[in-house]
């Protein structure tokens, strides 16, 4: 062999070398980054009882700023949607729900993610759903609102209403859970 072939060889060892170092810094970069998410726990928090009087708008929740609660925190069920913090005190917070009648945000159906309004109340339903837009019952609903982590699921379809003289469909929603019978929501940024 001659002297520059090793030279080569050497070079080369030694690119393969470095390049092990290099990488290894941001293996462990990302792997403890990972790991430092999976680490996250969110607020669990207790559903303040208003029987006999169901006002299925609005929850008072059992987590206030001493516990970490701030505004705009999403309000989960298990992985499902149900609403926003809009007020936080010491020990409380005010959750508004999907079923207030004034809540409306974008979402998404399905697999191919036809886009709609949700329009909140007692019976939650889908509006402006485009009429060539496929969708089915039993898809899921999900966020598309930037307030939102996108991809929330919301529920699930129900039933869907095509008037030919309208512009659009509607659609009636039914959610993976009896409201009346929560008792423990999570709350997420």
């Amino acid at each position: 062999m001659k002297y520059y072939q090793l030279a080569i060889i050497f070079l080369l060892f030694l690119i393969l070398l470095m390049g092990r170092f290099l990488i290894a810094p941001q293996a462990i970069f990302y792997s403890s980054l990972e790991s430092g998410l999976e680490a996250v726990e969110w607020p669990k928090a207790r559903i303040y009882s208003t029987y006999p009087f169901s006002n299925k708008a609005e929850l008072l929740i059992n987590v206030g700023v001493n516990d970490g609660a701030v505004e705009s925190m999403s309000v989960v069920v298990e992985e499902f949607l149900l609403g926003k913090v809009t007020r936080v005190f010491e020990n409380y917070s005010v959750v508004k729900t999907i079923f207030d009648s004034s809540w409306e945000i974008s979402v998404r159906v399905g697999p191919q993610e036809v886009d709609a309004l949700l329009e909140g109340g007692p019976m939650p339903r889908l509006t402006m759903v485009a009429k060539d837009g496929e969708f089915a019952v039993g898809q899921a609903v999900y966020s598309a609102n930037r307030d939102f982590e996108y991809g929330s699921i919301i529920g699930y379809v129900k039933a869907i209403t095509d008037n030919s003289a309208a512009v659009f469909r509607e659609a009636e929603l039914v959610m993976p859970y009896d409201f009346n019978d929560l008792r423990v929501v999570t709350l997420v940024r």
